[in-house]
């Protein structure tokens, strides 16, 4: 069970200015969705519940934080992480496969397509449900509203029958929750909360940071011939996601074919190549039994490896772009991890893109990636053995549809569920409330109104056969 934390305010226009309410948001995942308790059942009133009423069953009470004398991250020992030299380590076969298909231009899908085709019959996985929790209104950013809501969150967890609970923070407030964590007392509830950082600003900040490195180099000149000129600042700096996931790709694609050029491949080699993508073409061919023991394709990423470590060698501005070859294969590992539950492959991905969150000036993110990696290679000593299995085995991600490569990350889901809730027609019906009225019961009520409606919601959804939201 992971709970995500998020935070967004709502301003709106009233007679004496604007009146901005912080609100931190709670939604609640469990893996697998028949775990789910069931709620009590509501008994029917005969008569209006009072505004005063009202705001009392919505109201979270807030704690006061106390550190203990505890400063900062004063009881955490870092540890040192060794960094290997090869470039090219995350290439797969998989993705040789794939841009030697874009090579001979065959009709191949994209990139997320094709890794679909192949996990296609990938059915060792469980469907998550996610739940609405009560909204906090205070300002997220305050250490008594992050503790207050990781005790919300404890609590929440001990009604499943876990000590343990792990909850994701985008990186602002992860430094702050694992503060308090960290200065919390020894085998206390407190201290056995696991903080997790949320895996799509991570990327979304990695980009960035591949953007600043690239920057005068020629990469938007190059992608001036793709796209309107002015639309390319916010792509590189990370800020416009999947444009910035798709001209990466592109251009890591581009990469690829000129090095293909140099690539010594018989015909005997290029048959048997055609083969394994008619074979996926077909779905007759998994992407295990690529991985595992396909010598065609791993006699192809021997070759290209070997090719790459020869550009690096061959100047200041060959290695540059296979630098840059390699920070897009590890934003595309880290998304397929994302997406298909890869325990070790997201904490691999994680350690390489540490250092370059230093080039652009990322220092928060390079300090709290760098704290949570440490964290993360202790989790096996800190929750249950049972539950440690399951969650390397693919339960770090979120499911929400009966498709193995369509896992997403626990920050990304709450744009797909909580926010998208809030809107009719592109308007927050969050801010409506607000502007009718600010008193206690408007209030209330939609705080309160997500976490009690969402059921419902759904079953009227599953009648009317829209799928998932």
């Amino acid at each position: 069970m992971i709970h995500e934390i998020s935070r967004f305010k709502n301003l709106a226009k009233i007679k004496n200015g604007h009146y901005t309410l912080h609100i931190m948001g709670v939604i609640q995942i469990i893996t697998p969705k028949s775990s789910v308790l069931a709620e009590e059942p509501l008994s029917r009133t005969k008569q209006v519940i009072s505004a005063k009423d009202f705001a009392a069953e919505a109201h979270v009470p807030i704690q006061v934080y106390h550190n203990n004398g505890v400063v900062g991250y004063s009881k955490i020992t870092a540890q040192n992480f060794a960094y290997e030299s090869d470039t090219t380590a995350f290439l797969r076969k998989i993705d040789t496969l794939w841009l030697y298909g874009k090579w001979n231009n065959l009709s191949l899908p994209g990139w997320n397509g094709y890794i679909e085709r192949l996990s296609s019959n990938s059915m060792d996985f469980s469907i998550s449900r996610i739940l609405f929790l009560p909204f906090i209104p205070q300002p997220a950013s305050v250490y008594n509203t992050i503790y207050t809501t990781l005790l919300c969150a404890l609590e929440n967890a001990k009604r499943y029958g876990h000590d343990v609970c792990i909850v994701t923070f985008d990186q602002p407030l992860y430094t702050e929750a694992r503060e308090i964590v960290a200065a919390a007392p020894d085998g206390s509830d407190l201290s056995k909360i696991v903080i997790r950082l949320g895996g799509f600003n991570l990327l979304s900040s990695f980009s960035g940071a591949v953007g600043y490195i690239m920057q005068g180099n020629g990469i938007k000149e190059v992608l001036s011939l793709i796209y309107v000129p002015n639309s390319l600042g916010k792509m590189l700096t990370g800020h416009a996601y999947v444009r910035a996931v798709r001209v990466h790709t592109l251009l890591h694609l581009t990469l690829a074919t000129i090095i293909s050029r140099e690539l010594l491949i018989d015909d005997y080699m290029d048959a048997n190549l055609q083969n394994t993508i008619e074979d996926v073409k077909n779905n007759t061919i998994s992407y295990n039994d690529i991985e595992n023991c396909d010598e065609k394709t791993e006699a192809l990423l021997y070759q290209c490896n070997k090719k790459l470590k020869q550009y690096v060698g061959r100047g200041s501005t060959g290695k540059l772009w296979i630098q840059y070859f390699h920070m897009v294969s590890i934003a595309k590992e880290f998304i397929r991890a994302e997406r298909m539950g890869g325990w070790r492959a997201h904490l691999n991905c994680v350690k390489e893109m540490i250092p370059y969150f230093h080039a652009p000036g990322h220092f928060p993110y390079a300090k709290s990636t760098y704290l949570y990696l440490q964290d993360m290679l202790q989790l096996k000593n800190l929750i249950d053995p049972s539950v440690f299995r399951t969650f390397i085995q693919g339960f770090l991600t979120v499911r929400h549809s009966a498709k193995f490569n369509y896992g997403t990350s626990t920050d990304m889901i709450t744009e797909k569920s909580l926010m998208k809730s809030m809107q009719t027609d592109g308007v927050n019906w969050f801010g409506r409330l607000v502007v009718k009225g600010v008193g206690s019961g408007v209030r209330a009520l939609s705080i309160l109104c997500p976490s009690k409606t969402d059921e419902v919601t759904l079953v009227v959804i599953g009648i009317g056969g829209s799928g998932w939201r």
